[in-house]
């Protein structure tokens, strides 16, 4: 099975630690993917907003921002088909809504 198939049908991906190194380059792969939503983690929205014109053209924050960021996705989003978590985590991991 080839990983365009795999990932056929796909809808909302995020992607964490998006702005540069594997999580970057992941949004690269899944943006020449078609993923239908594609939802960029970054811990500082300039370079977020940086990353997020690089993959178009080509194809942090206190802690507080991250809760927010997982609030958001939580409650608006219908459907999520993956997370690329690419972000470390450290101390307690909370279980959002």
């Amino acid at each position: 099975m080839s990983v365009t198939s795999a990932l056929h049908g796909i809808k909302s991906v995020i992607v964490t630690g998006a702005n540069g190194g594997l999580g970057y380059e992941s949004n690269l792969h899944l943006s020449r993917l078609s993923v239908g939503k594609l939802i960029m983690g970054v811990r500082t929205l300039a370079k977020g907003e940086n990353a997020k014109k690089r993959v178009l053209g080509v194809t942090g924050q206190p802690y507080d921002s991250v809760k927010a960021f997982l609030t958001r996705a939580a409650t608006g989003l219908q459907r999520l088909d993956g997370v690329l978590a690419n972000a470390s985590v450290m101390g307690n991991v909370e279980t959002f809504p």
